[in-house]
């Protein structure tokens, strides 16, 4: 038997949201001149992105008045901390998680209660008690299915989460892994413009993953 991804579910917040509205907000936020702003228009239009998604619709407005979680002046003052970032993870990334592994138990046939081991990755928020239990009431899993958490890990984390799944495997040939990543990187948009933030900016959306991982017999 050799450990398999046996479905894959998706989940984003929203609607899609057209890279170049993005890239107005940026020149907003950044207070850029009609040089800066043409340099970014250009970085955007390469990155071959045409849409993405946010928790956030603030970056889809052209009229600060009409932010939702970014203060209502030209100058976005105070800038949202830490707290209300997480305050919006809270709420969110439980709900995409749950879609995402909705699909994936769907695609499978297989039913929550016969999941055995839950594994959730981010590295773009993490609260207490953490999103995976409040996955494990979504979906109703059973109360002995066993949990594990990788945090902070960055790009590479969901193939911690892989790995982590073919040792449990191969420990317990039965065990059925629903693996979750759930990242919103939106929420950690930052002003100062320099590099490093122009590019983050220009490339990362939220959204959530989930597969099932099972032990499959080969021939």
């Amino acid at each position: 038997m050799n450990s398999s991804i046996v479905s894959i579910g998706l989940a984003n917040p929203g609607y899609p949201i057209k890279q170049a509205s993005i890239a107005g907000f940026m020149k907003f936020a950044h207070q850029l001149d009609d040089v800066e702003a043409r340099k970014l228009r250009f970085l955007y239009k390469k990155s071959g992105i045409e849409t993405r998604h946010s928790v956030l619709m603030d970056f889809e407005k052209e009229d600060p008045t009409e932010f939702t979680f970014f203060p209502n002046n030209q100058e976005l003052s105070p800038f949202p901390r830490t707290k209300s970032r997480m305050g919006v993870f809270n709420k969110s990334a439980p709900e995409l998680a749950f879609e995402a592994s909705k699909k994936c138990l769907d695609k499978a046939s297989i039913q929550a209660k016969e999941v055995t081991h839950l594994i959730l990755v981010s590295c773009t928020g993490m609260v207490a008690p953490g999103v995976e239990l409040e996955l494990m009431n979504f979906l109703g899993l059973d109360n002995s299915v066993e949990r594990y958490c990788l945090h902070f890990m960055g790009c590479y984390a969901a193939f911690t989460g892989i790995k982590l799944s073919d040792k449990i495997l191969k420990a317990e040939p039965n065990a059925n892994v629903l693996l979750v990543s759930v990242e919103l990187c939106t929420l950690h948009f930052q002003k100062e413009y320099v590099e490093d933030n122009i590019l983050a900016n220009s490339l990362f959306g939220d959204g959530a993953a989930a597969a099932l991982l099972k032990n499959q017999i080969t021939a």
